[in-house]
């Protein structure tokens, strides 16, 4: 999954690197609007879900043009692409959050679409960060897209595992860890002043939290194994984030 490594800011992205993102972005667009409408016929959505996809990747893309500057390569690549794709389908699940009380027993076709899409996003996690190394695309830029989308998709299974009834508030810590960790960083700046090596450990527990609560989704899963599965990926994911946060604190610096 990681893909860093350093680049330069420029004052621009180059035409033929904005015209690939955008043509990319608008085709994501464009499925995601076929894939809201057929979501909304066999799962009976209502208008807000219809609006709420579009508009949330609309945001995501937004983002993505802004900070195309610091892509370093002449192309987008298949990496990013990948990404995007995984942002689009993170884009349905952010809308599903709006039909959220739906979710479970009461609504079982709308139910396995939302595990179905988790699932399908989840799949395409990783593969993203192996084509970046195959194909020579690695970057910071991709690394970052990567990250963000991890934990905005996350953010958005817990809302809906919440939603749906089978998990108490408290999945939202699970939820929003990395978000506190980043403002963490803010108000102790040694935890920003160096850079985590990479860590085997640290890609396991997010590929564990992220298909914990898609399969706690499921409308098989019952609501005491959905919280159970939650608490122990809660427990391996704040473990890993005490152990990175202490290295962080105790590691040399130049």
């Amino acid at each position: 999954m990681s893909r860093a490594r350093s680049t330069s800011l420029g004052p621009g992205p180059a035409p033929r690197l904005l015209a690939e993102a955008a043509l990319v972005l608008l085709a994501t667009c464009a499925a995601l609007v076929v894939a809201v409408g057929g979501m909304a016929r066999l799962g009976d959505t209502g208008p807000a879900f219809a609006i709420a996809a579009p508009l949330g990747f609309g945001l995501i893309a937004a983002a993505v043009l802004v900070a195309l500057p610091a892509h370093p390569h002449a192309r987008f690549g298949m990496a990013n692409i990948l990404t995007t794709a995984r942002a689009g389908l993170t884009a349905l699940i952010g809308a599903l959050a709006f039909e959220a009380e739906r979710l479970g027993a009461g609504a079982p076709v709308l139910t396995w679409l939302a595990t179905g899409t988790a699932a399908a996003a989840l799949c395409l996690d990783g593969l993203d960060g192996y084509a970046a190394r195959r194909r020579a695309e690695v970057s910071r830029f991709g690394a970052r897209f990567d990250m963000e989308i991890d934990a905005l998709l996350i953010l958005l299974l817990c809302v809906l595992l919440h939603g749906s009834g089978k998990v108490g508030a408290w999945i939202y810590a699970l939820g929003s860890m990395r978000y506190a960790f980043v403002l963490a960083q803010w108000q102790w700046p040694a935890l920003a002043d160096c850079r985590l090596p990479p860590s085997l450990r640290r890609k396991t527990v997010c590929v564990v939290q992220g298909w914990v609560l898609c399969v706690g989704l499921a409308p098989t899963v019952t609501a005491p194994l959905a919280s159970a599965m939650a608490a122990a990926a809660l427990a391996l994911l704040a473990g890993s984030f005490a152990r990175d946060t202490h290295y962080l604190l105790t590691a040399d610096r130049p």
